[in-house]
């Protein structure tokens, strides 16, 4: 779930759209959404692939 959330910020980072005009395409609520952006940091869009790395991703396919 962690990854979804960090390719969620990556994508708003790269549309260059509002949080609430994002979160609102991606079917997602402004509140929810900012939230996640809280819980990072507020990331910029070069420190997304340093916090996807330290995460652990799943090695098979169960």
């Amino acid at each position: 779930m962690k990854i979804e959330k960090l390719e969620l910020l990556r994508r708003y980072l790269t549309s260059g759209l509002s949080i609430r005009a994002f979160s609102t395409n991606a079917g997602i609520p402004v509140a929810t959404f900012f939230g996640y952006l809280r819980a990072y940091g507020h990331p910029d869009n070069s420190s997304i692939p340093l916090l996807m790395k330290h995460e652990e991703l799943p090695t098979t396919l169960d």
